[in-house]
């Protein structure tokens, strides 16, 4: 168990994978989102000198997003972009920022981000889902209920909200 692992852990860096990987089963698969951002935050204040701690923060723009936190979410990712690591994660929290724009339907700012993606990270990780994203909104037009409905949906299942995700 990862409480055993935290227990016997001889430095930060065990510490911090074991945190990592206990968020990580909290937040996707327990629907546990108070408890994973609780692990993530203690990689920050108990790991400082973790180089976990990059990956733990973009985790805790995740928990703010699956709580529906949009505004905040989107204060958390740019700041961390900003930040002495955003650079390091750079890719993946500009596709963050376009998602959450995406969530919000603003469908604009969306294309911008998933554009700066695909043009600065041409093999990046991110760059097929981008793709697929800017071809959607193009297609179907940044004015359309049917792609506010998508996106509705989409935020509904980033939240755990898998029923209302196909209700609606």
């Amino acid at each position: 168990s990862y409480q055993k692992l935290l227990d016997l852990a001889e430095n930060q860096q065990e510490k911090a994978w074991a945190y990592l990987h206990q968020g990580d089963l909290y937040l996707d698969h327990l629907n546990d989102v108070a408890r994973a951002q609780l692990s993530y935050q203690k990689i920050i204040e108990e790991c400082p000198q973790s180089n976990l701690i990059p990956e733990a923060s973009l985790k805790m723009g995740d928990c703010l997003v699956a709580q529906g936190e949009l505004d905040s979410a989107f204060i958390w990712y740019q700041e961390l972009l900003n930040s002495n690591f955003g650079f390091i994660k750079s890719e993946e929290l500009n596709f963050k920022l376009a998602e959450v724009y995406f969530y919000e339907q603003n469908f604009d700012s969306a294309l911008t981000f998933y554009n700066r993606v695909i043009s600065d990270f041409p093999k990046g990780v991110y760059v097929n889902d981008c793709i697929e994203k800017t071809i959607l909104i193009n297609t179907v037009g940044a004015v359309s209920a049917e792609l506010n409905l998508y996106s509705d949906a989409l935020f509904l299942s980033v939240q755990r909200k898998y029923s209302a995700a196909i209700e609606e």
